[in-house]
C-alpha cells in the first residue's frame, strides 16, 4: 500500500502509513525515496535516503537516478563515488541513469568507470554513450563509442546516424549492408533530420532516392521530414514536388509544408488560408515557426488576427511567439500587452520580453523587467543570462553587465558558455574596455572562435585600436582563413585613419 501511494503521488497517505508500520524493510524505503524523488522532493528524498539504517544496491540507484534525473550531475556523481567507498558496486542501472543526465564535465570521467567495469563493449550500455556523445555534438567519439561495441544491433547504428556529423553520415549506409543490416525508418528519420544546409542538397537528394528505394517516401511522417530537410536546402522546388505529388494529404503533410513556406512571407499566409478552406487543423509548431519568421509586421499582425484571443493568453507558447514577433519588428508596445495578459508568465514569456527591451535599445527597462521577473519567483537560465549581457552591452551599462555576468555564476550557479563570453567580450569593446575584452579573450575557459575574435576586432575598429585590430584580425584568420569578415572590418579601420 505504502509502495502504491507513493508511486501514484500519493505522497502524505503514503508517509502517514510509512510512519505507522514499526518494522519497515527496504523495499519501502526504496518505494518512499523513489515517490519523492518522482515529485521533485529531492531534498525531503536525500533526507530518508541518510536515516537508512541498512541500504542495497536499489536505495543507491534510486537516490542517483532521483539527482540525474533533475540535473544534479555533481550530486549523482558524488553518491556514486561514496558507494564506491562503501564496498557496494553500481551495477549497469547506476551507470546508465547517470549517463542519461551527464554533463560535459562528469562524462570523462563516467566513460572511464564504465571502460573499467568492461561494460562499454556491451551493446545497451555503449549505445547509451553513442547517445550520450551525439547529445554533446561530438560526433567523434559517438563514433569511438559505436566502434567499440562487440555485437552491434539495429538500435546501436540508427543511433549514431542521429549522432554523426551528416556530411559523413551517408557512409553508414555501406556499413549496414557490409553487418547485414537493414535501414528502418528511424535510421531514415534520423538521417534526413540531420541534413539542413544548402550545401547538402545533392546528398539530400540522395537520401530521397534511398528512402524512395525503400518505400518510405510513403509514410507520412518520412514524407514530412523529407519536405522539411529540402526547406533546410532552401530548394522549396523539391518541397512543393514532394507536397503537389502525395495525392492522400494528412494534417502532417500540410503543416510540415506550412513551416517550408514559413520564410516566403506572403506565400504562408496564402498556404494558410488554403489549409483554412481544406479543414485542416494548423499545429501549433507550423503556427510558431511561421510566426518566427515574418518578414513584415503586417504579416505578423494578419497571423495575430488568426489566432483566437483567449487562446493566445492560455497558451503561454504560442503567446510567447507573438510577444517574440512584435519585438522583433520594434513594437515594444504591443509586446508588452501581450505579456500583460498571459495567463501564465513563465521564464520563456519574461525572457522574451526582457529581450525584446534589449534589442530595441531599452536596457535599463530590460534590466528592471529582470529585477521583477525574480520578486515573480523566476530563477534565469543560460538564455536569459545572455540576454541580459545584451541589454546591458546595449546600454553601456558595463559595471552592471559585469556584476551580473558575476551573479550568474554565483547567486545561480549558471555555468557561461562561449556564447555568454563572446556577450561579455562584446560589452566591454562596444565600451572602450579593450584591454579588458582582450584579457577576457585570453583567459576564459573556452578556445576563442571567429565570432570573439571579430567582436574584439570590431570594438578595435571603431575605437581606433590599429595594433589590437590586426592582432585580431590575424587570430580571426587562423581560426577560419576563409571568413571575409575580418578584411571587411579592416579595410574600414585602414580607411578611417587617412
Amino acid at each position: 500500500m505504502v509502495a502504491a501511494y507513493a508511486q501514484n503521488g500519493h505522497l502524505d497517505r503514503a508517509a502517514r502509513l510509512f510512519g505507522l508500520i514499526p518494522e519497515t524493510n527496504l523495499v519501502l524505503w526504496n518505494a518512499m525515496i523513489s515517490g519523492y524523488a518522482q515529485n521533485k522532493s529531492i531534498d525531503i528524498a536525500k533526507n530518508l535516503f541518510e536515516k537508512m539504517p541498512e541500504r542495497d544496491v536499489a536505495s543507491w540507484n534510486s537516490m542517483i537516478s532521483a539527482f540525474a534525473l533533475h540535473g544534479q550531475c555533481s550530486n549523482a556523481v558524488a553518491l556514486l563515488l561514496e558507494m564506491d567507498l562503501e564496498g557496494i558496486h553500481c551495477n549497469r542501472i547506476t551507470l546508465l541513469s547517470i549517463l542519461d543526465a551527464v554533463d560535459r564535465i562528469h562524462l570523462k570521467f563516467l566513460h572511464a568507470e564504465i571502460c573499467s567495469r568492461g561494460l562499454d563493449t556491451e551493446v545497451v550500455m555503449g549505445t547509451a554513450l553513442i547517445k550520450t556523445y551525439g547529445r554533446m555534438e561530438s560526433p567523434d567519439l559517438a563514433r569511438s563509442a559505436f566502434d567499440r561495441i562487440l555485437e552491434r544491433n539495429i538500435v546501436s547504428w540508427n543511433t549514431l546516424v542521429e549522432a554523426w556529423d551528416h556530411r559523413r553520415s551517408l557512409s553508414l549506409f555501406r556499413g549496414m549492408d557490409l553487418e547485414g543490416l537493414q535501414p528502418t525508418r528511424i535510421t531514415f528519420l534520423s538521417l534526413i533530420d540531420g541534413f539542413g544546409s544548402p550545401q547538402a542538397l545533392d546528398a539530400s537528394r540522395i537520401v530521397h532516392k534511398c528512402a524512395t528505394y525503400e518505400g518510405l517516401d510513403l509514410d507520412h511522417e518520412v514524407l514530412s521530414s523529407l519536405i522539411k530537410m529540402y526547406a533546410r536546402c532552401e530548394s522549396l522546388v523539391d518541397a512543393k514536388l514532394l507536397f503537389q505529388n502525395e495525392m492522400n494529404r494528412s494534417s502532417l503533410v500540410y503543416n510540415s509544408m506550412l513551416s517550408a513556406l514559413s520564410g516566403g512571407g506572403e506565400e504562408a499566409l496564402v498556404f494558410l488560408r488554403e489549409m483554412d478552406l481544406e479543414g485542416v487543423k494548423v499545429e501549433k509548431s507550423s503556427l510558431i515557426n511561421t510566426l518566427e519568421s515574418c518578414k513584415s509586421i503586417a504579416q505578423g499582425k494578419i497571423l495575430h488576427s488568426s489566432i483566437p484571443s483567449e487562446l493566445l493568453r492560455s497558451d503561454t507558447a504560442l503567446g510567447t511567439s507573438v510577444l517574440y514577433m512584435y519585438g522583433r519588428h520594434g513594437d515594444v508596445i504591443t509586446a508588452r500587452t501581450i505579456f500583460e495578459e498571459l495567463h501564465e508568465r513563465t521564464l520563456v514569456a519574461w525572457t522574451a520580453l526582457i529581450s525584446t527591451y534589449a534589442q530595441n535599445g531599452r536596457g535599463n527597462t530590460a534590466l528592471a523587467l529582470f529585477r521583477l521577473a525574480g520578486l515573480d519567483g523566476i530563477l534565469p537560465d543560460t538564455v536569459t543570462f545572455a540576454k541580459i549581457l545584451v541589454a546591458c552591452s546595449h546600454a553601456g551599462l558595463v559595471t552592471h553587465g559585469c556584476q551580473f555576468f558575476s551573479s550568474f555564476m554565483g547567486d545561480y550557479n549558471l555555468v557561461p558558455s562561449l556564447d555568454h563570453y563572446n556577450c561579455l567580450i562584446d560589452l566591454l569593446c562596444r565600451n572602450g574596455r579593450l584591454f579588458d575584452a582582450q584579457e577576457v579573450a585570453a583567459n576564459m575557459p573556452f578556445e576563442p572562435n571567429l565570432v570573439s575574435w571579430v567582436t574584439l576586432l570590431g570594438g578595435c575598429s571603431i575605437h581606433s585600436d590599429p595594433e589590437g585590430a590586426f592582432g585580431a584580425a590575424q587570430r580571426a584568420n587562423g581560426v577560419d582563413s576563409r571568413s571575409t569578415a575580418p578584411y571587411s572590418l579592416l579595410s574600414n579601420l585602414v580607411k578611417s585613419l587617412k
